[in-house]
């Protein structure tokens, strides 16, 4: 949608499209008609945070925005609420609200969504910033690879470096065939593991940075998470049981590693990282049984389920 945007000089905008291998490549006469600058870059097949790095690498923008290919520009002044922000301000880093559509009753239901780190949409980010600082994707996670890139950049960036765009411009379009679409609700839980090797590949990133109050904060994040994650009612299902099993391994695998470091944590940050993360599951329609204390469920997790190696944890770019 990037040809309706009003008010803006077509010769400052450019779009790299990236293919993820030759399957996917589209030829470079869908796009000469363009009013804008398009880049075909097609890549090797090797997942969407190689595609992601490959976009960002080849672009000569100062600025870079980072979209899905089945999402939309919603506003056609959107763009325009871009330039006068990254014009005026001087930052390295933006967000802003954005819209999901959510079906809802046979209709289209847009569910606007506030700051996060759970997704990349809506952020702009300074292009020489990301390289300076050696932000990037992580090119051996394929799911949750959103949270390293925006946790990473957030833990980093100034804090009067960050600025927020007020009117929302962004929407994330519902794709059924998306892997959150297909596994819906227990898309979390099917999905336990890749969140597992996440949340360690960014203690290690933040442990090789000398990162040391920021590696606490994701070991103890992820321990509070993971018991309102498992206090979740519908994972105690039947039709959830092995993946519940699962899960509760990875997580088990995740705490034999770090399970040291999560008792150095500061306990005033982690009764902070408890009532955000119960109000965040509050929010995302979560209904919880809490049947059973933190300490009970801890204790439960490390004499009763069984860790995979920790070694399965490291995943390679």
């Amino acid at each position: 949608m990037v040809g309706l945007q009003r008010n803006i000089d077509f010769d400052e905008v450019g779009v790299i499209l990236v293919n993820d291998g030759e399957e996917s490549a589209l030829p470079d006469e869908l796009f000469k008609d363009y009013p804008y600058k398009v880049t075909n870059l097609t890549i090797p097949h090797g997942g969407v945070s190689r595609a992601r790095n490959a976009g960002i690498q080849a672009s000569k923008a100062e600025w870079v925005i980072i979209c899905d290919f089945d999402d939309q520009i919603c506003n056609t002044l959107g763009l325009q609420l871009v330039f006068s922000a990254i014009s005026e301000d001087d930052k390295d880093m933006y967000w802003t609200r954005f819209l999901e559509e959510v079906p809802q009753d046979g209709a289209m239901k847009l569910q606007p969504h506030n700051r996060d780190v759970v997704f990349i949409h809506g952020k702009i980010f300074r292009r020489q910033w990301l390289v300076d600082n050696n932000i990037r994707f992580h090119n051996g996670l394929t799911l949750h690879e959103d949270v390293f890139f925006n946790q990473l950049a957030q833990a980093i960036v100034a804090e009067d470096r960050l600025g927020k765009i007020e009117t929302g411009w962004y929407l994330w379009c519902h794709n059924p065939n998306s892997v959150g679409r297909v596994y819906g609700a227990s898309f979390l839980l099917e999905t336990y593991d890749h969140l597992m090797k996440q949340r360690n590949e960014m203690a290690r990133e933040f442990h090789r940075r000398d990162m040391d109050a920021q590696e606490k904060i994701v070991v103890a994040k992820t321990v509070i998470d993971a018991y309102y994650d498992f206090q979740t009612t519908f994972w105690h299902t039947k039709q959830y049981a092995d993946a519940m099993k699962k899960a509760e391994r990875w997580f088990c695998t995740f705490l034999k590693k770090y399970g040291v470091l999560y008792t150095k944590c500061d306990t005033k940050a982690v009764s902070q990282l408890a009532s955000g993360s119960r109000d965040y599951h509050y929010k995302c329609g979560c209904f919880f049984m809490e049947a059973e204390s933190f300490g009970t469920w801890l204790k439960h997790i490390m004499d009763d389920v069984e860790p995979y190696d920790i070694k399965m944890l490291d995943v390679e770019e």
